[in-house]
């Protein structure tokens, strides 16, 4: 059932269309090649330029070397290829309204007095969240750390009926079945109340789970709805740019976010992959302003309307009688992002664990920096340990995940996979110090090509409740990992080359 649907959905009849346009892409060049001997020379030399430009991208080499290996082994499927997909860039005019739109938002939040200093390593990471997405960090802001699916829906749910001014929902994928049905009826009361009520939704994460009529349909409701980066049958690489942030914001006074999608397999009312472990977490207080920036900024770029911030931001927040602090940042593809933010906050994580650090990830596709900055944790005599799924929900992607055991159990680090099913939880503790829960796997998607989102947490009590959960579930549910069970035989190592190759231009 889950195939056909996937199979007849409107996402798969979409990539049918692109695929033509790009053998006809493919045939119009060979048919040229083959009648005009010089146009092979030409798209050679093209290749040539590609691979020059390439050289000259501000772009990690994992991002790059896979399109020079292509363009120099087989220069024309290559050619080809990065004249369908490669060209990262966007337009100067819609560069330009993202940036007109992002700079608006995130100079309207308020900035506290913040005295992080007396820890150099927190201090220099909570600066570099500023500087690259001009989100502070703020004392005194309630966290509670939701270690499933089902606490987040119950917690959802308990603070959505207490919505009095608006509802903000963002999300990857909203799927019909009882999850949305539950907060469907819960947001069609608030309306009836007088609450604003806006949902956008990622156009291919939820493709092939609701009809394109879905949006419209929410919008004759009184819900005003739309879908991220619309996708139409041509070929782009826009459609790479998915919004993979996960978001609820009521009333600028509560705020959600973590790995938890609208569709019932995240609470496990269905089991296509045994049982799925997720993460949430949900913040009160002046940090809450961050999200409703992250929220304002995709929805007003992609809907045209102008929601100003001011009008949904608390102007005095009651502070929480709580250690610790707390800031959001968000992530996306270059250019509307400069830096790969949500790689260098795990990276500074990873780097500035003294003790202990623990992670939950449902991928492990990173490329060599991410791999030999936990190897490096370890040297430092760090406790570096991992859970991973034990059932995937993508076979190539768990070869992929798999593959990268070897170099981590090598160095000393433990892995653990998920007996009962699948984990998508993102979730980084260390030293009960430092804690981060988002929207970030641990792949080049989430790197490269997503609009991600993710909550830095210092000395804050969630951080001590993550260390927990992630230590039960270890411990209860946890299959340790050895070079023995984690072999790859001769065909899945060979697959495996071939997928690492070309795993960042996926």
């Amino acid at each position: 059932m889950r195939f056909f649907k996937l199979f007849f959905s409107r996402i798969a009849i979409f990539a049918l269309v692109i695929l033509v346009q790009i053998a006809f892409t493919s045939f119009g060049i060979y048919y040229l090649q083959n009648r005009y001997p010089f146009v092979s020379g030409i798209v050679s030399i093209l290749s040539l330029l590609i691979v020059l430009r390439l050289l000259d991208y501000d772009e990690p080499a994992s991002y790059k070397i896979p399109w020079i290996t292509l363009l120099f082994v087989l220069p024309f499927v290559g050619f080809v290829m990065f004249l369908c997909f490669g060209n990262r860039k966007i337009s100067k005019k819609r560069a330009l309204y993202f940036e007109d739109v992002y700079s608006v938002t995130q100079n309207a939040i308020p900035e506290p007095d913040v005295e992080l200093k007396k820890n150099v390593m927190a201090y220099g990471q909570s600066q570099y969240i500023l500087n690259t997405c001009r989100f502070p960090a703020y004392p005194m802001c309630y966290s509670k750390f939701l270690s499933s699916g089902e606490a987040f829906f119950e917690c959802l749910k308990e603070e959505l009926k207490k919505a009095k001014k608006y509802i903000f929902m963002e999300y990857f994928i909203i799927d019909k079945g009882y999850m949305w049905d539950e907060i469907h009826k819960i947001l069609l009361q608030k309306l009836e109340e007088g609450v604003m009520v806006y949902v956008m939704y990622d156009d291919i994460g939820s493709g092939t789970k609701v009809s394109s009529r879905f949006a419209s349909n929410l919008n004759k409701e009184g819900i005003k709805a739309i879908r991220f980066n619309k996708f139409y049958p041509f070929v782009s690489v826009i459609h790479n740019h998915r919004d993979h942030r996960k978001i609820t914001i009521i009333d600028g006074l509560v705020g959600f976010t973590g790995g938890v999608n609208i569709a019932d397999e995240y609470i496990n009312v269905t089991h296509p992959f045994g049982v799925w472990k997720d993460s949430a977490l949900m913040v009160k207080g002046p940090v809450v302003d961050s999200l409703v920036a992250l929220f304002l900024q995709n929805y007003n770029v992609m809907s045209r309307r102008q929601l100003f911030i001011d009008d949904f931001i608390v102007k005095n927040h009651q502070n929480d009688d709580t250690s610790g602090y707390i800031q959001v940042y968000g992530s996306g593809p270059k250019p509307i992002y400069k830096e790969n933010i949500a790689l260098d906050v795990y990276l500074n994580i990873i780097n500035q664990a003294k003790k202990y650090l623990y992670i939950m990830t449902p991928y492990l596709i990173c490329d060599y920096s991410v791999l030999q900055a936990l190897v490096l944790a370890k040297r430092r005599g760090v406790d570096v340990r991992i859970m991973t799924p034990h059932i995937p929900d993508k076979k190539m992607v768990y070869i992929l995940t798999k593959s990268n055991y070897r170099m981590l159990l090598d160095a000393g680090v433990k892995v653990y996979e998920y007996k009962p099913g699948f984990v998508h939880s993102k979730l980084f503790v260390a030293d009960d110090e430092y804690g981060v829960v988002g929207t970030v796997n641990l792949d080049y998607r989430s790197f490269i090509h997503h609009y991600e989102c993710g909550v830095w947490m210092y000395k804050t009590n969630s951080i001590l409740e993550m260390k927990k959960d992630f230590l039960d579930t270890t411990k209860n549910d946890g299959i340790e990992m050895t070079k023995e069970n984690s072999h790859l035989g001769p065909i899945l190592r060979l697959i495996k080359i071939i997928l690492s190759l070309f795993a960042p231009l996926l």
